[in-house]
């Protein structure tokens, strides 16, 4: 099992037992080797903006979005880039920390990443880190819509 702080190189354990019993995986980000030059420039974008994120990188992350792109996070929406600006605010006050990313995988204009995080919210409700999975619509080389959301494990899988 890894431990440490978040990094991007090249190697991950995306399985469901890593992410249900908080064992195995790595915190470097597996992407899929049968992706085209263009799904991997996307793929590589989306890391760079989480590598902004992990940095605490106001400007970089903000820059990723067009102008009149839409970040949807748990029951919010914000919409605009001020809007955006003031949800990563928000999650830098918060203290949200990248543990781990499992997996980014490109699609045509879509990235998803599923990751691991930890913040000072998440542990005032007792839970030390949460599996989520972020799908990002691309426009050119920004985001236009970005997606988060828990990732929940079925328990019942494989039986």
């Amino acid at each position: 099992m890894c431990q440490g702080s978040y990094s991007s190189a090249s190697i991950s354990d995306s399985s469901c037992a890593a992410c249900c019993a908080n064992e195995g995986g790595h915190m470097d980000p597996t992407i899929d080797q049968n992706v085209s030059v263009e799904q991997e420039a996307s793929a590589a974008f989306v890391q760079s903006y989480f590598d902004a994120f992990a940095a605490h990188d106001l400007p970089r992350c903000v820059d990723a979005y067009t102008d009149d792109a839409t970040l949807h996070f748990v029951a919010g929406v914000y919409s605009g880039k001020s809007a955006i600006e003031e949800w990563h605010r928000e999650r830098f006050a918060a203290e949200l920390q990248i543990l781990r990313i499992d997996s980014i995988s490109s699609n045509h204009d879509s990235v998803t990443v599923d990751l691991v995080v930890a913040s000072k919210r998440l542990q005032f409700f007792r839970i030390a880190n949460l599996a989520g999975r972020g799908v990002l619509r691309l426009d050119g080389s920004k985001i236009k819509e970005a997606r988060f959301s828990p990732r929940f494990c079925d328990p019942f899988e494989g039986w």
